[in-house]
């Protein structure tokens, strides 16, 4: 159960790096 939580955070942070990777990409086009 334990490890299931941890690969479903380690899941979830990857998720969020996506995400924010995807937005800074954004903020830089809208800057250039």
């Amino acid at each position: 159960m334990l490890s299931g939580f941890l690969s479903r955070k380690k899941q979830a942070s990857k998720n969020k790096q996506k995400y924010y990777s995807g937005e800074t990409i954004h903020l830089k086009i809208i800057n250039i």
